[in-house]
């Protein structure tokens, strides 16, 4: 739509903060779990519990019969897929990690639960276990610090998204924020 007028949020307006497809991402977490499995270690995704992780396991979900074990979640990843259900969302069935589970069940598991849940009691019990963070932050070679891997999936908009926008709108006048909002007005105004 053109405009006059544009407000955007730019979380990630920044270059280095480009998506790949989702599908390759998708693709990429799967071989990841793959691999720990094979190894014997529970596979740790950091996800935010609300959208993100129910974003993944829809994607899973399309890919179920290729997947190399069961998905187990944190009590916050497991509310946000009751809330999702209940909107009318199919998502793939979760276990809840706080039950007795045999630890060669785990041990070939998905396990998603929120970044804060890192470093604590209940992650600890999952060992061995390998993590990684599905973030746009993951573009930012400081966040891959926190984690022994990563994948960059957002639902916010990248770098070419919000110029694309930008572009398309063909606006007098773009307001940002939240976000790079100094860096990006400099780049839009140059």
């Amino acid at each position: 739509l053109r405009a006059h007028v544009l407000v955007t949020e730019c979380t990630f307006g920044l270059p280095v903060f480009t998506w790949p497809p989702a599908d390759q991402i998708i693709s990429a977490i799967i071989a990841w779990w793959e691999t720990n499995a094979r190894a014997g270690r529970t596979s740790l995704l950091l996800v935010y519990a609300f959208g993100k992780a129910q974003r993944i396991i829809a994607e899973l979900g399309l890919r179920e019969s290729s997947l190399p074990g069961d998905l187990f979640g944190h009590w916050s990843v497991l509310k946000g897929c009751d809330a999702y259900r209940k909107a009318g969302v199919i998502l793939n069935e979760m276990h809840n990690v706080k039950e007795i589970v045999p630890r060669d069940i785990l041990k070939r598991a998905l396990v998603m639960a929120p970044p804060s849940a890192l470093g604590t009691a209940w992650v600890n019990r999952l060992r061995p276990s390998v993590s990684a963070l599905a973030s746009g932050w993951i573009a930012d070679p400081q966040y891959r610090k926190r984690t022994d891997d990563g994948f960059v999936l957002s639902d916010h908009a990248d770098w070419d998204d919000i110029l694309g926008t930008v572009r398309e709108s063909e606006a007098q006048q773009v307001y940002l924020i939240h976000g790079y909002t100094e860096t990006l007005a400099r780049y839009l105004r140059e």
